[in-house]
């Protein structure tokens, strides 16, 4: 029992430190990657104008549809 209890502490040693260098491996390559979604700087480079949406519906109709402009 008591050769056992040294063999525990060893093995959850070895899953904490496993743990915690998964941890800081995960947050370091974060850090490196820094990714921004680009959703933010399309918008502020090129403002969306205004369309409507009924006109470009109607259009698309016409496009599609051709024999129903009877």
């Amino acid at each position: 029992m008591s050769a056992s209890l040294p063999l525990l502490l060893i093995i959850a040693a070895m899953l904490l430190i496993v743990g915690v260098l998964a941890i800081a491996a995960i947050v370091l390559v974060a850090k490196k990657c820094s990714c921004r979604p680009d959703n933010k700087d399309n918008l502020s480079n090129n403002p969306p104008e205004c369309i409507d949406p009924w006109l470009e519906a109607g259009k698309r109709v016409k496009e599609e549809y051709p024999e129903q402009d009877i």
